[in-house]
């Protein structure tokens, strides 16, 4: 060795006792969220789409700090989101092309969750104590009277959604057979893109849409747009309301923004209505002991959005037992998601 020269040993892992190091990793969840919420609110996936770029480079195309910038994308490449070909040198990874400005992107989600939503988890304590949730504690309005104020946010949070949507909607309308129906009824609660879906995948079936007062022209218009005008009728209500009467089948989606007694009532409403041997379909995510912890983690989130819950199996069941129901069957598309058949309790 030159005698000139110095010798660096760095160990490879931390000094830190494990428990210790396992508390102190999920300190820094808030690191994360905030590092790609920059990268997506500067636009660097974009910059990137045309090849590598160093940091200085992507610090004047983004107007940003050079050093805070490559501390950003530092951390955010060491989760793979982003690539470091070389030192300085940025590149998009398979994780960092989800974040391009570009229908289907996460972009729009990763944007709400760094901004609003960010904010609201602060009050998150205050909802384990008050029935609130942390998005009206914080902003003092619930958060759909918060979007329909604020309409540029609007669009963050209808494009978060729809990314789940075009995921989870093919997968789910083919989950079941609904073509054994001769009519199925959205009652208008939830995502309204189930229903067309469904009539788009079963030639036979014919569909009643239960839609607000003053959305009923555009429901009609927007089922005439996918054809589908002569096989679906769009009649006036709200879900809480006593569906059409006769059919065989009614749907009831995203039940995870219900109160238990909001979702009886509506199931009484269909057992009520239902034509003999119908059934009720509600499409749902549910919980169990192999759930994901991302999931887990979204479940909170909506009692930071909202005051609802993704509920587990078990909670699934008594639910529709308490609304005169037995389940009869979950066609499940994942570990999270899935569609639950069930039939009136004789």
């Amino acid at each position: 060795m030159d005698k000139h020269s110095t010798a660096i040993d760095i160990p490879s892992d931390l000094l830190l006792p494990t428990p210790v190091r396992q508390v102190l990793e999920l300190t820094q969840g808030n690191a994360v969220l905030q590092a790609l919420y920059a990268a997506a609110r500067l636009g660097i996936a974009d910059l990137l789409a045309e090849g590598s770029r160093t940091c200085a480079e992507l610090a004047e195309a983004s107007a940003s700090n050079p050093d805070g910038l490559y501390r950003v994308l530092r951390l955010l490449t060491r989760f793979e989101v982003f690539a470091e070909p070389e030192p300085g040198r940025f590149a998009l990874s398979p994780a960092a092309e989800t974040l391009r400005n570009r229908p289907g992107s996460l972009r729009d989600y990763v944007l709400y969750s760094g901004e609003e939503f960010y904010q609201a988890w602060g009050n998150f304590l205050q909802t384990l104590r008050m029935p609130d949730s942390a998005f009206q504690i914080t902003y003092g309005m619930n958060r759909c009277d918060y979007l329909s104020r604020n309409p540029d946010k609007t669009k963050h949070f209808d494009a978060a959604t729809q990314v789940g949507a075009d995921l989870y909607i093919p997968a789910l309308v083919a989950a079941h057979d609904f073509s054994t129906l001769s009519t199925l009824v959205d009652i208008g609660k939830g995502d309204r893109q189930y229903l067309p879906a469904i009539l788009q995948r079963c030639p036979c079936l014919g569909g009643i849409w239960v839609e607000k007062p003053d959305l009923v022209e555009s429901a009609r218009h927007r089922l005439a747009r996918l054809g589908l005008a002569g096989r679906c009728e769009v009649v006036a209500g709200n879900p809480l309301s006593p569906p059409p009467a006769g059919a065989d089948g009614y749907l009831i989606s995203n039940v995870h923004r219900m109160e238990n007694g909001e979702v009886r009532r509506i199931l009484d409403n269909c057992r009520a209505a239902m034509a003999a041997g119908g059934r009720v379909f509600l499409i749902e995510r549910f919980i169990t002991e192999r759930s994901p912890w991302m999931l887990l983690g979204e479940d909170l989130g909506l009692n930071v959005q909202t005051t609802g819950r993704f509920r587990t199996l078990d909670e699934f069941q008594a639910l529709l037992a308490a609304g005169g129901f037995r389940l009869r069957h979950l066609a499940a598309v994942d570990a999270t998601c899935g569609v639950f058949e069930a039939e009136p309790i004789e």
